[in-house]
């Protein structure tokens, strides 16, 4: 579900990862010394991860606007306008968006306050934030310098390209490379005082701090949709807790297996043991035309995948956080698809897919009590939840 305003290019350091305020960063800074200080990091990093430098990386210094202008253009390049608008009507009638809102001009936005420095795997460089002193951006180089590493040791092809009607896989393996990136980033920071990121005992606390603080800071991420806030952090804050575990138990040399074959699900990277342990991998769900549907006609003209996470999101919008994260549990495999008929009405049917009946029952029930919350007035609904085994169908018209 428009990932691509978060994965607009996996190498985007977002400053809600960072534990540390740029409040007080603004201050010129000459290009000689920013260069020299991307040097001194990149050697670090190099360190920390464990990951020789097999080639010097290209460096450059771009304004605020430049740096708008680059995420259009990778937003242009992955997506068509019509698909954009198509997805904007999906998460509106999801209610996880408002209905007035311009989906690419508030994703614009978002991003462009947040990002402070990026690595193009395109042009193989490195650029930094001209707005921002060197000092401050130090854990920003630690971040997107491990991009760059990573760039030079695997295959980050995946990464680069979207996957067709799969935004949920695409965010599984975005995951790895900011959790990745997050955990030297933390690492650079901690190495004065002798710690590193596994040890850290309750990462999710840490990475709170981090995102209060980010929203003190700016004003638009603090008032954007729950449903962007956490698409927009997911990677990091979740790929941070799956790489803490995976490093738990395995060196960093023992990540390139993570690389050579990655998560196909946000839900192993949320339940770190459906990857390292039993993998659980999820079931390809096939689309079919309900029944229920009122006339003819009905044609599919959007398909993508939930996943464990945004299926959290949407019950989220009407549920408390513990029913949701009850309710989503045991998911195994979803298709979503945004259907019209002949005279332009339009539907979104969700089939699901759990491990077991009883968690099949346990969604359907949430989603019914969904319902209820979201459609007050008697006669309101157009919708049904219907359940059969583990499987689950949802449609709202």
């Amino acid at each position: 579900m428009i990932k691509m305003k978060m994965k607009v290019g996996w190498c985007i350091a977002l400053s809600c990862c960072l534990a540390v305020s740029l409040a007080a960063a603004l201050s010129s800074q000459d290009n000689a010394t920013l260069m020299k200080t991307a040097d001194e990091v990149l050697a670090e990093v190099s360190k920390l991860r464990e990951l020789d430098v097999k080639s010097p990386v290209a460096k450059g210094v771009k304004s605020r606007e430049e740096i708008r202008s680059y995420l259009a253009e990778r937003i242009k390049e992955e997506y068509k306008p019509e698909e954009l608008e198509i997805e904007g009507r999906v998460l509106k009638k999801l209610r996880l968006i408002p209905q007035d809102m311009d989906v690419y001009e508030f994703a614009m936005n978002l991003l462009t306050e947040q990002v402070a420095g990026y690595y193009d795997p395109k042009t193989k460089t490195f650029y930094i934030a001209d707005w921002l002193s060197a000092e401050a951006q130090k854990p920003i180089m630690a971040h997107e310098l491990t991009h760059a590493l990573q760039d030079q040791h695997f295959d980050v092809t995946p990464f680069l390209k979207r996957i067709k009607n799969n935004d949920d896989k695409m965010l599984a393996r975005n995951s790895i490379l900011e959790g990745d990136a997050v955990a030297v980033m933390i690492d650079y920071m901690l190495e004065p005082m002798g710690m590193t990121f596994v040890k850290l005992p309750d990462l999710k606390q840490f990475m709170n701090m981090a995102e209060a603080m980010n929203s003190q800071e700016y004003k638009l991420f603090s008032t954007a949709p729950a449903y962007f806030k956490e698409t927009l952090i997911f990677p990091y804050t979740s790929g941070l807790s799956f790489m803490q575990a995976y490093r738990r138990v395995h060196s960093w040399a023992d990540v390139a297996k993570v690389y050579a074959d990655l998560p196909d699900s946000t839900e192993q990277i949320m339940h770190p043991e459906k990857y390292m342990a039993e993998r659980d991998e999820p079931t390809e769900v096939k689309p079919e035309m309900p029944k229920q549907l009122p006339g003819n006609g009905w044609k599919s003209i959007y398909k993508n995948v939930l996943g464990e996470f945004t299926t959290q999101l949407v019950l989220k919008e009407f549920l408390d956080q513990a029913q949701a994260e009850k309710a989503a549990a045991g998911w195994d495999g979803d298709v979503v698809e945004l259907l019209r008929n002949d005279s332009g009405k339009e539907a979104v049917v969700m089939r699901f897919v759990f491990d077991t009946d009883q968690d099949a029952l346990e969604f359907k029930d949430a989603y019914t009590a969904l319902l209820a919350k979201k459609y007050p007035s008697p006669g309101e609904a157009n919708a049904s939840v219907t359940q059969k085994g583990a499987w689950v169908e949802v449609v709202e018209y």
